[in-house]
């Protein structure tokens, strides 16, 4: 038996959002190899997180679907995607997502907010609306977990809009997670800091770059944010529910570091 099959998550049945590339696809990854049989669903094709499970003979458990997260039919049609293909549904990962708008609060029009919210907070409202309802019916518990940010925590660390949609995010996910304990449906968010994603690489920040905005002296990698949701998702994690878990190597917990500023050392 490999090790996917006796891995955490053996047996259970995923759907990852935005699992084309970045965190998305090092969660899906990071769940395939736990064991779980994945939905993978994103608006581009998941060539390379095929391509990747095909490497490493996974690609028997992995499924993918076209899907449009801002939108409920397709929402509902990767919840439909899951009961068809696997018979089932443990895990709802509502990742899918972006910057929004990036202007300042003052140059923001009224439809860059709604593009912005529909994509980060709508999508995960429906995500676990569907999800939820479907695990409430199969009367077997299940887990929903959503990407957060340390922006919805500090300010300074993302454009001003991101940050109240991913502070909307967190408190979304810990009043589901009150409504939907009673049917031990389990509901967190995983908030990370900066993550060494192609999207830096391409926009040209290097790894160390990001090192130097942290105490931890290595670059986060969305590898990191799987292994945090696959600990969130099993059964070792079974008393966590409503929690918001940073992965951010430090950075929150540094603070402004006024003394370092004003007087040229941290204490």
């Amino acid at each position: 038996m490999s090790d996917a099959q006796t891995g955490e998550l053996s047996g259970k049945v995923a759907i990852v959002t935005g699992s084309a590339s970045g965190i998305g696809q090092g969660i899906a990854l990071g769940f395939l190899r736990a064991g779980a049989r994945v939905i993978a669903a994103d608006l581009n094709a998941n060539v390379e997180t095929r391509n990747l499970a095909a490497r490493e003979r996974l690609e028997g458990q992995l499924h993918e679907v076209r899907a449009d997260v801002t939108q409920e039919d397709d929402i509902a049609r990767i919840i439909e995607a899951a009961q068809e293909r696997y018979g089932r549904l443990d895990i709802m990962v509502n990742n899918a997502g972006g910057s929004g708008a990036l202007e300042p609060i003052l140059d923001i029009d009224a439809k860059g907010f709604d593009l912005t919210f529909a994509l980060l907070v709508r999508s995960v409202f429906l995500g676990i609306r569907h999800a939820g309802r479907f695990l409430k019916a199969q009367g077997e518990g299940g887990v929903i977990l959503t990407t957060g940010s340390i922006a919805a925590r500090a300010g300074g660390c993302s454009p001003s809009l991101y940050a109240a949609a991913k502070a909307a995010v967190v408190q979304l996910s810990a009043m589901s997670a009150v409504e939907l304990a009673p049917y031990s449906i389990r509901v967190n968010t995983v908030s990370p800091g900066p993550i060494m994603i192609p999207g830096f690489a391409s926009s040209g920040i290097s790894a160390e770059q990001l090192i130097a905005l942290q105490p931890w002296p290595e670059a986060g990698q969305p590898s990191d944010v799987a292994a945090a949701m696959t600990f969130l998702a099993s059964e070792k994690c079974r008393f966590a529910t409503g929690s918001d878990w940073v992965l951010d190597g430090g950075i929150l917990a540094q603070g402004p570091l006024w003394l370092e500023r004003l007087y040229g050392k941290s204490t």
